[in-house]
């Protein structure tokens, strides 16, 4: 076998089966961490219901999508810019963010780290320390955006540690980051396992500042990766119309 590392995303059972011999019902899959509970039956009973939808272009504007997410999110519509995954929405804020000096909080979702080495950026982490049960030191964390940083990646609640940040603590994070034109990008793919979301969800964040976006999708906590539905939030709307510019159509 070759010793060249192998980089895999917890998906690619097809790529692990090529490259250890194994077939796919020999592997248990620990790699996504998907709710296990599966895909929602009453969701599995209104697509079969509605296949016909597949034989007409969608909406470009997404109209009631976006209403929904809206409503969802107690949020205007007008902040709301639906994705094809939020994967396709970390490269869109990155590519039109156009970052020079980004601080990621770590350890985290390597995706983050991908789509900066396209753009450039010098990229740093300030990690969480397990003898701190990975509880992060806002203090600390501020002393050391200062002065240093264009653009600050956060996972909230954060893969792989589970820890979060409150949204008290999130507010003094983007307060200082928007005194030091510094902008926010937060995923919050794992907000809806929180025991209460508005305790950690920044979403209300969006109406107070604009240097802060939000990105949430259906594929973990719904179990529908495969449905690549991803939605970006921001107050940022002229941020938000540059995004929505560059993206691909439907």
């Amino acid at each position: 076998m070759s010793t060249a590392k192998m980089i895999f995303h917890g998906s690619d059972i097809e790529k692990i089966c090529e490259v250890y011999q194994l077939k796919p019902e020999e592997i248990v899959k620990f790699g996504a961490n998907v709710n296990p509970l599966g895909l929602s039956e009453h969701v599995k009973e209104q697509l079969a219901g509605r296949l016909d939808i597949l034989s007409s272009y969608p909406d470009r504007d997404y109209t009631s999508l976006r209403s929904i997410i809206s409503e969802y999110c107690n949020i205007p519509v007008e902040f709301i810019l639906p994705g094809n995954g939020s994967s396709e929405l970390i490269a869109l804020l990155i590519q039109e963010r156009n970052p020079k000096h980004t601080l990621i909080l770590g350890p985290t979702y390597s995706e983050y780290s991908r789509e900066l080495s396209f753009s450039g950026s010098t990229q740093e982490y300030y990690h969480l320390r397990e003898e701190d049960n990975f509880v992060l030191d806002v203090d600390d964390f501020c002393r050391t955006l200062d002065g240093k940083y264009d653009f600050l990646i956060l996972c909230n609640p954060n893969n792989p540690t589970s820890s979060a940040i409150s949204i008290n603590n999130l507010r003094r994070i983007v307060s200082f980051c928007n005194e030091r034109n510094i902008f926010v990008m937060i995923d919050e793919t794992y907000v809806e396992f929180a025991p209460d979301i508005n305790e950690i969800t920044a979403v209300s964040l969006t109406r107070e500042f604009t240097n802060l976006m939000i990105l949430r999708g259906v594929s973990k906590f719904y179990a529908a990766p495969g449905m690549r539905l991803g939605y970006g939030i921001t107050g940022n709307l002229e941020f938000l119309k540059k995004m929505k510019e560059k993206q691909v159509p439907w």
